[in-house]
């Protein structure tokens, strides 16, 4: 397990983050799934940028997971939005946000990598599965163009 100590530029929301996500780890392992991280979190990871910001925290679930998920968010009292059409589930605490998205939709394969991020334990993407989801996120990617662009390069020059 790779430990990651350091820091982003955005140290208090990325510490907000990574107590959100602890709870909502926390809530899939009481379901009996260990969701996939991927994403900036795992991006940092990857590459140690200090002077990357983390806005959320992405992972991968089994899709046939989110209601279960959604009926203890809603007890708990926790937000989210679910969109069916793009099988996409974001969660708010705040200015928190994890997004747990498809795993049956996502295209990367590989080892996973366990990391430590300052006590979030997770399974992540391999560094080839995410050098592919930001090259293609460069393709389809709007308003976070320059930024999938500079991280799938950075990624790449690190398979090299």
């Amino acid at each position: 397990m790779e430990k990651i100590k350091i820091y982003p530029k955005n140290k208090e929301h990325y510490i907000k983050l990574i107590k959100f996500a602890k709870e909502i780890l926390k809530i899939c392992k009481k379901i009996g799934i260990t969701p996939i991280a991927y994403g900036g979190l795992i991006y940092f990871g990857y590459t140690g940028d200090k002077n990357t910001s983390i806005h959320d925290i992405d992972f991968l679930v089994p899709e046939k997971h989110i209601g279960k998920i959604a009926e203890i968010l809603k007890k708990r009292k926790i937000k989210y939005n679910w969109n069916h059409k793009k099988h996409d589930f974001k969660i708010y605490k705040g200015k928190a946000k994890v997004e747990l998205d498809s795993l049956e939709n996502y295209k990367g394969k590989g080892k996973l990598k366990k990391f430590d991020f300052n006590g979030l334990k997770v399974n992540a993407v391999s560094l080839e599965s995410l050098t592919n989801t930001y090259k293609d996120a460069c393709k389809e990617s709007k308003g976070k163009h320059k930024q999938h662009v500079k991280r799938w390069k950075k990624l790449a020059a690190l398979r090299n």
